[in-house]
């Protein structure tokens, strides 16, 4: 199978869970940076500027709505774990940013 099918796999797997009972944010922004990076992989689409802009906008969107989610009254999960993972996806997002469409392969 090739990496950019995996990729992809673990991009859906990854937005399923995040869906699930209780809506989670940061799984889904794992799940979408995967998806998207699986897609130009398998899709051989090099186009830099295009990456960038929508790793970008993905990131900025779901930092909304992490916070939206993690300050909400209504709010049970972890705040601080919850937090933390964003902030670690946000890096590796940020990552994929610099290092992917360099060799377009990870």
């Amino acid at each position: 199978m090739q990496k950019s099918i995996t990729w992809i796999i673990l991009g859906l797997i990854f937005i399923a869970v995040g869906l699930v009972d209780p809506y989670n944010t940061v799984i889904i922004t794992a799940g979408l940076i995967f998806l998207i990076s699986g897609l130009f992989m398998y899709k051989k689409f090099e186009n830099k500027n295009m990456y960038v802009g929508l790793i970008s906008i993905v990131l900025i969107l779901m930092s909304i709505l992490t916070y939206l989610e993690l300050f909400s009254p209504n709010y049970t999960g972890n705040v601080l774990f919850n937090g933390i993972f964003f902030i670690l996806i946000v890096l590796v997002g940020i990552y994929i940013i610099y290092r992917f469409p360099k060799k377009w392969e990870l």
